[in-house]
């Protein structure tokens, strides 16, 4: 698997807020793990009391809204830039997470209590932490939150935010949470440690920790043993007709058979996918898992013959279709001299599958068919040919009468004739 930037010691990755893949080699069939740790770009908090002050440089994050006159409120706002800090395959294939949180360091809580904090995303990316403010703070959607209990200093605690991460990878955007407490209660207050807060052995600043499983592809037939390429290997079915398998993330073409025989005038013809794609090459992009299902109808084959003419008709047909057989013209000269004399090959009648007298037979194809045109001929005599003959017997007779004259002359006569 190709990622844009691959860390192979997670203590790098705390630092730098990167990723680094875990793939059981001992193991092939299992997939690929990608996990990344992504630190802010930009993170603040915004104060009541405050309102056009901007509080982005501090290294701390305070969250409350305790009881008292004045009313204290600081929300915590977090900018993640996904999916730009993200590996290039990643996000080209649509990959979601399959699980995001945000983690976050407690500096300080009262002693005692335990301080119930939720995790909104923020509707709006257009903000800094140099400039935001009270008055100038995106709104969230109050419905939508993780929330938790934070129980004491020290530690870290995390929310789980895959949805606004899955909305951001949908939506090629940053995403931004906003960190509020869940009460008006003098017990939530808590301050957190910023991206801003000195670094240590061990960095305390927040992240957005994210979990990407290599996408499962599924690709299902009810054709056994048959083949499917995916990009440039082929492989064949199970018993059952199928093809699983992890595949890196990324764009794919696939194909099927467009058609599978099975019996002599019997085979399977590929209609479409279960997403109605109607091609059986396709480009598919591998982003999540994704399952696919092939829907093939049974088709026969009519074989429609004739000595002469042209049919209408012949070809493979779907099961239970009705097919109008055609032959015409039902007249046809015979060859050479007899077709000049008038002779006609005269459509007579159908045989085999269809029994019809007419030049038109219906047949409801439910199995291969077979039907042959029979024909007679016919010998009726046109005038012009008739007016030909006699033509002809009477320029046959006048030579005749010449030729008997001239014999019954004497040599010497016949050579003068």
């Amino acid at each position: 698997m190709q990622l844009s930037t691959l860390i192979s010691n997670e203590s790098d990755l705390l630092s730098l807020g990167s990723c680094f893949s875990v793939n059981n080699t001992a193991q092939p069939t299992r997939p690929v793990v990608l996990r990344c740790r992504l630190i802010p770009s930009d993170d603040a908090f915004v104060d009541n009391l405050s309102p056009t002050k901007s509080f982005g440089k501090l290294p701390v994050l305070i969250v409350q809204d305790t009881l008292g006159i004045p009313k204290y409120q600081n929300y915590a706002y977090l900018k993640f830039n996904l999916p730009c800090s993200l590996p290039q395959d990643v996000v080209l294939a649509h990959a979601k997470p399959t699980n995001a949180t945000l983690r976050m360091y407690v500096q300080l809580i009262n002693l005692g209590y335990n301080a119930s904090i939720r995790v909104y995303r923020a509707l709006s990316n257009d903000w800094n932490e140099s400039a935001l403010t009270w008055l100038t703070r995106p709104s969230y959607d109050p419905t939508d939150y993780s929330v938790r209990q934070v129980t004491m200093n020290g530690t870290w605690f995390g929310w789980n935010v895959t949805r606004p991460a899955d909305l951001a990878m949908e939506e090629k955007e940053p995403v931004s949470l906003a960190v509020v407490p869940s009460s008006n209660d003098w017990r939530n207050f808590v301050w957190f440690n910023s991206k801003e807060h000195p670094p240590t052995n061990t960095t305390t600043w927040p992240t957005l920790d994210l979990v990407f499983v290599e996408p499962f592809l599924s690709l299902l037939t009810q054709h056994p043993n048959i083949p499917i390429t995916i990009g440039d290997r082929t492989y064949i079915t199970d018993s059952n007709g199928q093809f699983r398998a992890y595949l890196p993330w990324g764009n794919y073409k696939i194909s099927i058979p467009e058609t599978i025989p099975r019996n002599e005038g019997v085979r399977d013809s590929f209609v479409s996918w279960s997403d109605n794609v109607t091609e059986a090459s396709r480009v598919i992009r591998l982003g999540n898992n994704l399952t696919l299902s092939a829907n093939y109808k049974t088709q026969f084959r009519l074989d429609a013959s004739s000595r002469y003419a042209t049919i209408n008709g012949s070809g493979w047909y779907y099961e239970d279709r009705t097919v109008d057989l055609v032959v015409y013209p039902t007249t046809v000269p015979a060859e050479g001299v007899l077709g000049l004399i008038g002779v006609r090959h005269v459509f007579d009648r159908w045989s085999g599958d269809c029994s019809s007298a007419q030049p038109e037979c219906a047949l409801v194809m439910n199995g291969p068919k077979k039907a042959f045109a029979v024909w007679k001929d016919g010998y009726m005599i046109t005038i012009l040919a008739t007016g030909t003959l006699i033509a002809i017997a009477a320029i046959a007779m006048l030579l005749r009468r010449r030729w008997s004259r001239i014999y019954r002359r004497r040599p010497s006569q016949r050579r003068h004739a």
